[in-house]
C-alpha cells in the first residue's frame, strides 16, 4: 500500500488525512531546517529509529485487537510523549504535533501503518 492517504483509508482513519498532512509537513520542515547539522541529523535518525522500534515491538502486534482510540493512546505513550520529553532542550524543541508528524512521515515512508 503506497501513500499516507491510502494507509489511513485502509485503517478507517481517512478523517485524519488533512490533519496528518499538516503535522507531517511540520516535521518535514524541521528536518529540512536542520539538514546541514550532523548532530541534528543524528538526533532525528535516533528518534525515527526509536519510533520504528516502538511501533514494531509494541503497537503493531495490537493493531487487530484494539480500537483506533486505544492505538492512539499507545502512539502517545510509546512514541509522542517520549519524543517530546527527550527534545525539550533549548536548541531543538519537538512539540506533540511535530512528534505526531514524525509518525505520519514514517507511515508515508512505509515504516508505520495502522493496519495489518
Amino acid at each position: 500500500m503506497v501513500g499516507l492517504k491510502a494507509k489511513l483509508e485502509k485503517s478507517s482513519r481517512a478523517h485524519e488525512y488533512d490533519w496528518a498532512l499538516v503535522q507531517k509537513e511540520k516535521f518535514t520542515k524541521i528536518l529540512a531546517q536542520w539538514s546541514l547539522y550532523a548532530s541534528a541529523q543524528e538526533l532525528f535518525a535516533y528518534l525515527l529509529s526509536r519510533a520504528d522500534y516502538e511501533f514494531n515491538q509494541f503497537i503493531l502486534p495490537k493493531l487487530e485487537e484494539l480500537a483506533p482510540e486505544e492505538i492512539n493512546v499507545l502512539f502517545d505513550q510509546r512514541i509522542v510523549r517520549p519524543t517530546v520529553s527527550e527534545c525539550a532542550g533549548p536548541v531543538i524543541r519537538i512539540s506533540h504535533s511535530v512528534a505526531m508528524g514524525m509518525i505520519y512521515w514514517l507511515a508515508e515512508q512505509c515504516f508505520i501503518r495502522w493496519h495489518k
